[in-house]
């Protein structure tokens, strides 16, 4: 496995579990939350009782809360595409869908800047056996063929790497 593509599986697993509420940032606290009447100092000194972690959802219930955010309307043949640029340049990213005839069903084009991210969804689903084509400034292509049934709703992750040389890795993560 290519270091982009651990990279790209690492932040595909962290926005699905970001997209079903797994975090807990929210919950700590932090000194911009004191009122003006009580300084830090003021602030009592004996131990707060800490709260046990939520219980960890089972992949049947992250994915049932991973499709709840999602609109209702979307939820079957709907596909979610995340395209981070981290090059040193501005690219263009092609994305094409083939099914088992080879016919394409999917086929769009994005501009990315330097550091930037595009999400972008379509209703066509990743069925078994399509396969996905990326092309990289109409040069560089990856293509993936998905195994299994990921129809219902799945998320196409696309990283663009620059390495010191600029030569660049594309990958793709599909959960």
């Amino acid at each position: 496995m290519k270091f982009s593509q651990l990279i790209a599986t690492i932040i595909c697993l962290s926005l699905a579990l970001i997209a079903a509420g797994c975090t807990d940032s929210a919950d700590t606290p932090s000194e911009a939350n004191l009122t003006e009447e009580t300084s830090s100092a003021e602030q009592p000194t004996e131990p707060q009782p800490t709260e046990l972690p939520a219980p960890v959802p089972t992949t049947e219930q992250t994915a049932a809360q991973n499709e709840s955010n999602f609109p209702s309307d979307k939820k079957e043949g709907y596909t979610l595409y995340i395209i981070n640029n981290h090059g040193n340049i501005n690219h263009e990213v092609t994305v094409e869908l083939f099914d088992l005839k080879n016919s394409s069903i999917f086929n769009k084009s994005y501009i990315l800047a330097p550091d930037e991210q595009i999400k972008s969804e379509s209703s066509v689903g990743l069925a078994d056996r399509t396969r996905i084509e990326v092309t990289l400034d109409n040069n560089t292509t990856e293509n993936e063929v998905v195994l299994g049934d990921l129809s219902d709703v799945a998320i196409l992750y696309i990283y663009i790497d620059a390495h010191r040389d600029d030569s660049l890795d594309l990958s793709i993560a599909v959960p």
